[in-house]
């Protein structure tokens, strides 16, 4: 498609820098190179399809707008299909405007034709009437943050904010021994259990998945070869739960150093049995990590948050919804069955975060 010299066009293999370079610079990001890599070239669902995935603006050789999606694997009913999350949506600031970024979507669509079965995402105002208006985006729900404190340090200094830094760090220990002792007290003592930290997941997680996968209807397929490639990139760690060489269960955690040393839960399974003892183990982690608190997310639906609350979580004024939205692509899908957010499952590690 070509407009005023401006030439809109599937991704080539040698676009990845400039459009790298294009993220970087209208994000105000530093985004390696290394990491666009992962996004796109490694992950292994785009099925060597990677051209009907990223659509770009050219002019003069210059790349200045950039629409693409993550491919990914999703239990849908009792079927595996394609799902589309939108992401990196960037047009170069000297060309803003609904019209270019209408001719990307537009074009981006028809690349994409038959092969995603539906889209969901995680956008702001902006990218949700954008959405709304080219891809027919509707509103499934909103994600809670449920938070869990493990440190009395945020809460004083929130009331008190001249209070020096010494003696914040003296009220951090003390009150991180109080909350260690809490954890402790209520882990289930299970000899037969072993919970441990691993590099990676091996085939066993398969395993886990098929005994698992029926609690929820619609949700990313958690197999070994979705995990291994969503957490090979950026600094996570992987708790396992196995009782007597039967994987049980898995928790991906992250820890993210801002104002406050927060603990996220990106991704958790098990079977009924072990979730709350490798929850603790998890809280137990973070607290040895010096965090001060936890956050996990999910849908308001979703029945886990039983289990979170369970160990101290709790809706937090400070951290707003998450808006989740979707959009059919294949006539095939059952609408009703897609609008029903009590049929999702979605955390952290469903976003690129």
């Amino acid at each position: 498609m070509h407009e005023n010299n401006i030439k809109i066009r599937s991704y080539s293999p040698g676009d990845e820098e400039d459009i790298n370079n294009l993220f970087n610079r209208v994000f105000n990001k530093a985004r390696p190179l290394k990491k666009w890599k992962w996004m796109y070239i490694e992950n292994p669902f785009y099925n060597k399809d990677l051209a009907k995935w990223i659509t770009i603006a050219e002019k003069e050789g210059r790349i200045i707008g950039h629409y693409a999606s993550w491919a990914i694997n999703f239990k849908f009913g009792n079927r595996i299909v394609t799902a589309a999350e939108p992401i990196d949506t960037v047009v170069d600031p000297s060309r803003r405007g609904i019209k270019l970024l209408t001719s990307l979507i537009e074009q981006h669509k028809q690349n994409n034709h038959g092969i995603a079965a539906f889209a969901y995402g995680f956008p702001n105002k902006i990218a949700y009437e954008i959405g709304e208006r080219f891809f027919g985006y509707k509103v499934l729900g909103v994600m809670i943050e449920y938070f869990r404190r493990l440190s009395l340090r945020c809460a004083v200094e929130n009331r008190f904010p001249k209070c020096p830094s010494l003696i914040l760090n003296l009220i951090h220990k003390i009150s991180q021994k109080f909350y260690s002792l809490i954890v402790s007290i209520k882990i289930r003592r299970d000899k037969q259990l072993c919970i441990k930290m691993v590099h990676s997941l091996d085939e066993r997680v398969n395993s886990l998945w098929n005994i698992t996968k029926d609690r929820y209807g619609i949700m990313t397929v958690r197999d070994q070869k979705y995990l291994n490639w969503r957490y090979s990139y950026g600094s996570y760690t992987i708790l396992i739960a196995e009782r007597m060489g039967t994987l049980e269960g898995y928790a991906i955690l992250k820890i993210e150093e801002k104002v406050a040393k927060v603990g996220l839960i990106m991704d958790f399974f098990s079977v009924e049995k072990t979730t709350l003892s490798l929850l603790h183990a998890s809280l137990k982690y973070f607290i040895e990590h010096g965090t001060d608190y936890v956050l996990c997310s999910i849908l308001k639906e979703d029945p886990f948050n039983v289990y979170l609350k369970g160990v101290g979580f709790h809706e937090h004024s400070g951290f707003q919804p998450i808006p989740v939205v979707y959009s059919q692509l294949s006539p095939e899908i059952d609408i009703d069955f897609l609008k029903n957010p009590a049929n999702w499952h979605l955390c952290y590690g469903d976003k690129e975060r």
